[in-house]
This record gives C-alpha cells, structure tokens and sequence, in this order.
C-alpha cells in the first residue's frame, strides 16, 4: 500500500495542532503515512518576550479552551493553558533547520509530544510556556 502524504502546517503553541495529533497517530496505526510537518507562525506579533494574557481574554476564550480540554481528554493528552503566550520563532527556523538534516520527525516529537509517546516538551506545548533548547542540541548537531 502507497503510503498516505500529509501536509501539515502547525506552531507549537497552537492547541489545536496539538490536539489535531492524535487523528493523525490514529491513522499512522491505521495505515502507511507519511507527514510533512510545516511551520506555521500563529502569533507573528507576539514580543520576544512572550505575551501575558488578560484575565479578560481568557474568559473570552474560555469555551473554547473547554472544547479543547475535552478532545484532548478523548486522547488522553494533558492539555494546560498557559498565561503567557510564546513567541515561537526561533523554534519554527530550528523545525526547518531540522528538516534540513533529515531529523525533522524527532525534532517535531520533541515539541510536540504525544499522548503515545509523551516525553519533554521542546517549545510551549500543551500549556508549557518554557523552552528546553538544550534538548534539541545534540538531535539537531548530529
């Protein structure tokens, strides 16, 4: 069987992406798939920094921060939502650094870790806003 050819454009902070790997391990258990992880800068004026946010904006996001907890509750996937948003641009230039190397598949578990193979997370995944790059090292020197 051919294997399957995904295109699949995502940041790290973005908790639908997150959530939207679980399909996407299900049909790798399924069938031969192949995934093409591309990045995607969800929040380009994000501040070096990283941006906090109100207490308003998150009661506005509120229902769907509930629907994202309940699909990620179906996967069995810890979902948290952070306070402070973080600027994902240099993860998004390591994932293409990554792909240059051919090692673009670990460097994307180690950001976004499943609920099969849960690990550290990279970046800010699942509500984790801090950065481990000293995990990413050695994968991207090899």
């Amino acid at each position: 069987m051919q294997p399957l050819k995904l295109v699949i454009y995502s940041d790290y902070v973005c908790p639908w992406c997150y959530v939207g790997q679980a399909p996407v391990e299900r049909l790798k258990s399924e069938r031969p798939v192949e995934v093409d992880w591309r990045p995607f800068f969800l929040h380009p004026d994000t501040p070096p920094e990283g941006l906090r946010l109100s207490g308003e904006a998150r009661e506005r996001w509120r229902p769907t921060h509930d629907r994202l907890r309940e699909m990620a509750a179906d996967a069995n996937m810890p979902m948290v939502f952070p306070e402070l948003i973080s600027n994902t641009r240099r993860a998004l230039e390591a994932t293409e650094y990554a792909r240059e190397r051919g090692r673009l598949e670990e460097f994307h578990r180690l950001g976004m870790p499943t609920a099969r193979e849960p690990g550290v997370a990279l970046f800010a995944t699942a509500g984790r806003s801090h950065a481990q790059p000293s995990l990413a090292r050695p994968l991207l020197a090899g």
